[in-house]
């Protein structure tokens, strides 16, 4: 199944894909630059995804050069999150941020998504909050 890279675990202690995260990384960034250079403002645009495609928006977003205008994480979790927060860019610290997780997402653990919202708020400023399929977490 074409994947935007490898999932190899999503044990938060086990191996990631690096190379292919960064490679999709710079496909988004690509496409965001080409977005900017036809005149629209960087802070027009957002990215979202649901599963693996929210995880690499969440790590596009917080590591793009540009302030961008959000990002919407469904059923995600931040890929490469050791290198967190060194790797956010300075503009980025208060970009707002929408996270939604299904409690019981087959795929996906809850924990994971739990744990990417316990990692942003030691960051963020206008830290993600991890909605739930039943009601807000907090």
């Amino acid at each position: 199944m074409p994947a935007w890279f490898d999932i190899i675990s999503l044990d938060p202690d086990g191996s990631e894909d690096k190379e292919g995260i960064e490679k999709s990384k710079a496909v988004i960034d690509k496409l965001i630059e080409d977005e900017i250079k036809d005149g629209i403002k960087p802070s027009r645009i957002v990215l979202g995804g649901f599963s693996q495609g929210g995880a690499l928006a969440l790590y596009t977003t917080l590591t793009n050069k540009h302030k961008l205008g959000g990002m919407i994480i469904l059923s995600s979790w931040l890929p490469l999150r050791k290198k967190f927060p060194g790797s956010v860019v300075d503009t980025n610290h208060d970009i707002p941020c929408f996270q939604a997780h299904g409690d019981s997402d087959p795929v996906v653990p809850y924990t994971l998504g739990q744990l990417t919202s316990t990692i942003l708020k030691g960051f963020l400023a206008n830290h993600c909050l991890l909605y739930t399929s039943d009601a807000a977490d907090e």
